[in-house]
C-alpha cells in the first residue's frame, strides 16, 4: 500500500491498505494505516472522504502520532475552507468534532506536547512551519518569523529546511514590502540589519531588489550595489528590471569594465524602451561608441535620447554630440544642421554656456564656417571665467578672423592679448602681431 502510494497510484494504494486494516483491526500501526488511507482519498480531491477517515482516527486512537497527523491535515482542510460550517461527524453520538479545534490551536497542540514530551518528532517540526505560515497569512509577520526561527535553533538539523527556508523568504518578503509601501527606507534597513543571518536563505530576487531601492533613496550606493548583484544571479536575462541593469552597468562602466557596461546599457535600452534610465544609458553606450569612432551606431544612440523630452540646455549639449558623430561619417549637412539648432539653444545654459560655446565653434571650425566659430570663439573669449580659456579661444577667434581676411578684428585680439603680460602667451601674440605687420609690410612693398 505504501509502495503504490510512493508510485503514486492512490486507488492502489489504498485498496492493499484497507485489506491490512480489515486483518490487524487492531494492530498498532492502525492509527498510520488509517491516516495513510485518509490522505489517498485526499489526494483524489475527495475531502469529505478525507475527513470522515482522520476523524476516525482521532475517535479511535487519540494521542497517537496519526491522530496527530490527522489534526494537522484537518487543520489544512480548515484554512483551505474545504470543511463546511455544519458538517456532521463520523459518529453523530461522538464528541470528535469538538476536538478539532482551530488551526491555530492544533498546531500549538502538537507543539505543546512535542515541548512536555522532549521528542524529536517530526510532527513538531511540521507544527511549527504551519503555524508560521498561518501567522504569514494573517499578516502577523514577526510572530510568524519568531516561529520559523525557533524551528530552526530547536531543531537545526530539520528535515523540514527547504520549507523553513521558504516561509522565511516569505515572511521576510512581507515585512520588507510592508515597510517600503509606507515609505519608511530606515525601517526597511534596520529590518535588514536585525535579520542578516537570515538574508542567507534567500532564493528569489524580491527582497534583495526592495533592500537596493531603499539603499538607493538613503543614498548607499555601495550597499544598493551589493543587494542588485544579489538579486541578478537569482533572474535570468528577461527578467531582470531597468534599475537592477543601470545601477550594475554604471558600476562597471566606472571599473573600467566597458564591454560588459556596454553590454547591460544595450539590454536595458532594447527591454525598457520607454525607462527614465533609457535616456542616459543611451548617452553612455554613444560615448562608448564615439571612443571606438563608430560613428554611425553613435549617431543612432545619440538620436534616441533626443526623441525623449529634455530641457533647452541639455538638447542643445545631445545635438552638439550628434553633429560630432554625423561629421565623423560624412554627413556635413545634417551636422551643420545640428550645430545650429544647438546654437539658437545655448542661451539657456546658464552654467556650462561657455562649454557649449567652444563645442559649437569647433564644430564650426571643422564644418568649415569659420564665420560662425570666430564668433562663437570670440564670445568664450570675453565671458570666460578662467583666464587661461580666455586667452586660448581668443587665439582661435584671432586665426578665424585672419582666416576671414577681417584684419582690424584679427589685430585687436592680439592686442589685447599681448596686453596681458603673460610670459608665454603674450610673447605668441607678440609674434603674431609681427607676423601680421611683416604680410602688410610685403605687400606694400610689391604694389
Amino acid at each position: 500500500g505504501r509502495d503504490y502510494y510512493e508510485l503514486g497510484d492512490v486507488v492502489m494504494a489504498r485498496r492493499n491498505l484497507f485489506r491490512y486494516f480489515n486483518i490487524l483491526p487492531g494492530g498498532k500501526a492502525g492509527h498510520m494505516v488509517l491516516t495513510k488511507i485518509g490522505d489517498t482519498y485526499r489526494e483524489e480531491g475527495r475531502v469529505t472522504d478525507a475527513v470522515k477517515i482522520y476523524e476516525l482516527v482521532l475517535d479511535r486512537y487519540p494521542g497517537t502520532e496519526g491522530a496527530r497527523i490527522s489534526m494537522i491535515r484537518l487543520a489544512e482542510e480548515k484554512e483551505a475552507g474545504r470543511i463546511r460550517k455544519g458538517e456532521t461527524a463520523i459518529s453523530p453520538d461522538t464528541l470528535v468534532r469538538e476536538k478539532i479545534g482551530r488551526p491555530k490551536e492544533i498546531y500549538e497542540g502538537i507543539i505543546e506536547d512535542g515541548v512536555e514530551g522532549k521528542k524529536e518528532s517530526p510532527l513538531t517540526q511540521l507544527a511549527l512551519v504551519k503555524l508560521a505560515i498561518l501567522y504569514q497569512k494573517e499578516g502577523r509577520y514577526e510572530q510568524s518569523l519568531e516561529t520559523l526561527k525557533e524551528l530552526l535553533s530547536r531543531y537545526p538539523r530539520t528535515a523540514l529546511v527547504k520549507e523553513a527556508r521558504y516561509a522565511i523568504e516569505k515572511t521576510l518578503d512581507a515585512m520588507l514590502k510592508r515597510e517600503a509601501k509606507k515609505g519608511d527606507d530606515a525601517a526597511v534597513m534596520d529590518l535588514y540589519r536585525r535579520e542578516k543571518a537570515l538574508f542567507r536563505f534567500m532564493d528569489s530576487p524580491g527582497p534583495f531588489l526592495t533592500l537596493a531601492r531603499a539603499c538607493i533613496r538613503l543614498k548607499r550606493e555601495e550597499t544598493a550595489l551589493s543587494m542588485f548583484r544579489r538579486a541578478d544571479g537569482l533572474l535570468l536575462d528577461g527578467e531582470k528590471p531597468a534599475d537592477l541593469l543601470f545601477s550594475l552597468a554604471r558600476d562597471q562602466y566606472r571599473r573600467g569594465m566597458r564591454d560588459a557596461a556596454v553590454s547591460r546599457f544595450r539590454q536595458l535600452i532594447a527591454n525598457y524602451p520607454a525607462d527614465r534610465h533609457t535616456p542616459l544609458a543611451c548617452r553612455m553606450v554613444a560615448r562608448f561608441l564615439m571612443e571606438k569612432k563608430k560613428y554611425a551606431e553613435a549617431v543612432k544612440m545619440f538620436s534616441v535620447v533626443l526623441s525623449h523630452p529634455l530641457a533647452d540646455c541639455e538638447k542643445a549639449g545631445l545635438l552638439v554630440r550628434r553633429a560630432d558623430a554625423l561629421a565623423g561619417i560624412g554627413k556635413a549637412d545634417a551636422a551643420l544642421g545640428d550645430v545650429t539648432e544647438a546654437d539658437r539653444l545655448k542661451d539657456a545654459c546658464a552654467e556650462n554656456r561657455d562649454l557649449v560655446c567652444r563645442e559649437i565653434g569647433n564644430l564650426y571650425l571643422r564644418l568649415n564656417h569659420p564665420e560662425k566659430a570666430a564668433d562663437r570663439f570670440k564670445e568664450v573669449a570675453d565671458t570666460a571665467g578662467d583666464r587661461t580659456d580666455r586667452i586660448l579661444y581668443g587665439f582661435k577667434a584671432a586665426r578665424c578672423y585672419c582666416m576671414l581676411k577681417r584684419k582690424a578684428a584679427c589685430l585687436a585680439l592680439y592686442r589685447r592679448i599681448w596686453k596681458l603680460n603673460e610670459p608665454f602667451w603674450s610673447d605668441l601674440a607678440r609674434e603674431k602681431l609681427d607676423e601680421l605687420e611683416f604680410d602688410e609690410e610685403i605687400l606694400k612693398g610689391r604694389e
